[in-house]
């Protein structure tokens, strides 16, 4: 089922995410598309074809990708993940952006817990006056 044509609208959809959120990593990552194939010893025409869902990319390609970038797997099949690091991260990067901050659950669960304790440091005050 290499033919586009042939391919359903989930596997479409699917192969569009992860193409958007690969191209998206990459760059935050400051990698070329010539590093990317290079590090997984394939051309950079194929990482192209990846990112623009020509191509899908297998579950190894997968795996070789999130290692390379630093990003967790499931990352690539999140269609919100781009819209939510826009939202979380405001400021440009100039370097590769460091890994800590592609995990955006992980990011946005620590903002809440600041939030949390900020409320409860609140609360505490309003009772001790």
């Amino acid at each position: 089922m290499n033919n586009k044509r042939q391919w359903s609208n989930n596997q479409v959809t699917t192969n569009e995410t992860i193409g958007k959120n690969l191209r998206f990593i990459r760059k935050l990552r400051k990698l070329s598309l010539v590093k990317l194939g290079a590090a997984m010893n394939i051309t950079y025409q194929q990482i192209e074809k990846y990112e623009h869902a020509k191509n899908q990319m297998n579950a190894f390609r997968l795996w070789q990708a999130a290692n390379i970038l630093k990003c967790k797997l499931k990352y690539f099949f999140d269609p919100t993940y781009i819209q939510r690091m826009r939202s979380f991260h405001t400021q440009t990067f100039h370097a590769a952006i460091p890994e800590a901050l592609l995990d955006i659950d992980q990011l946005q669960a620590d903002a809440a817990r600041e939030l949390d304790f900020i409320e409860y440091r609140d609360q505490q005050k309003g009772l001790n006056v």
